[in-house]
């Protein structure tokens, strides 16, 4: 029984660092174009100007 805990644990915790990973993946590449001008006005173009303000904070926090 110990044993298939630690197995579902160990598991959970994979799928974690996974997810992790992932987001930090995206913060970086979310950061490099939205430093790029001419992406920007694209965006604002087609009227997306503006983002959530959780995704802008999570930004700010890495720069």
């Amino acid at each position: 029984m110990l044993k298939l805990e630690l197995a579902r644990q160990r598991a959970a915790t994979r799928r974690m660092d996974a997810a992790h990973r992932e987001l930090e993946m995206m913060d970086r590449t979310l950061m490099e174009v939205l430093s790029d001008p001419a992406f920007l006005a694209l965006l604002r173009a087609h009227g997306l100007g503006s983002m959530p303000m959780l995704v802008y904070q999570r930004l700010s926090e890495q720069r």
